[in-house]
């Protein structure tokens, strides 16, 4: 109880570096039409200290979101790997770009007029689980947000577990327990979140009648969210080419 405890209070204690600007935060405010007041949004203590939540939406925050693309369904190769950093709502808006420049499109034709084309995942389902993993990771965790991309899967990983003790069950019938609320209510009044618990259920939602569907795993020290790519086809055995040895041999026959 008190490690799920001491899990909670991040944003809210006083941040070790107090040297902090909020331009790209500044821009989301006034595009939102919402005044950026520092000591409403929790960002200040009554003696006007930066609070670690300021930190986090600062442009001096270290934690980061790191990608991983590879060949195949296993980590043997690397295509490409990225670092994004930043104020958390840069982070988020960051990641889901380069997610969906990276979400395989599949078209079919059929006998209608319009091809049918579908996204090896929903977009809903990259956003809520990019969401959630930034959102609600353990900041006391020097780990970061790992994104895994492979041929038939996405893996979404944030360091620490479910807040309060909760497990699966609990999150996947929409109860919620927010590990970071001063984040949780600055990223709610910006509209990256709804704030209602329904993040992970929408996950699921997007799946809906699919053969392959998400899953979701709690650890003691991670959460790991599993999206399957719904164009992914392994490949068959006759696709493999099959290699002849071939024999080199004289005019007579010999070898």
């Amino acid at each position: 109880m008190l490690r799920n405890q001491s899990l909670e209070s991040f944003d809210k204690s006083q941040a070790l570096d107090q040297d902090l600007s909020f331009t790209y935060l500044k821009t989301l405010f006034s595009r939102a039409h919402i005044a950026f007041k520092p000591q409403a949004l929790g960002f200040q203590t009554s003696s006007g200290a930066y609070m670690n939540t300021a930190f986090l939406m600062s442009d001096q925050n270290t934690n980061v979101v790191k990608i991983a693309a590879f060949a195949g369904t296993t980590v043997q190769q690397f295509k490409d790997r990225k670092e994004i950093s930043g104020p958390l709502p840069k982070q988020i808006d960051d990641v889901l770009a380069y997610l969906y420049l990276n979400n395989p499109l599949s078209s079919t034709i059929t006998g209608r007029g319009q091809r049918d084309d579908q996204q090896g995942y929903p977009t809903i389902a990259l956003r809520e689980a990019v969401v959630n993993a930034v959102t609600h990771r353990s900041y006391f965790s020097k780990s970061p947000v790992q994104i895994e991309i492979f041929d038939d899967r996405m893996t979404i990983m944030s360091p620490g577990p479910l807040p309060g003790g909760l497990n699966t069950e609990a999150i996947m019938s929409g109860q919620t327990l927010p590990r970071n609320p001063n984040v949780v209510a600055i990223l709610y009044r910006l509209e990256y979140i709804e704030n209602y618990g329904t993040g992970i259920r929408r996950i699921f939602d997007s799946y809906q009648g699919e053969e392959s569907q998400p899953h979701l795993l709690a650890r003691e020290d991670f959460v790991k969210m599993t999206l399957p790519n719904l164009n992914y086809v392994p490949a068959k055995k006759s696709d493999v080419p099959s290699f002849i040895n071939v024999v080199s041999t004289d005019e007579s026959g010999s070898v």
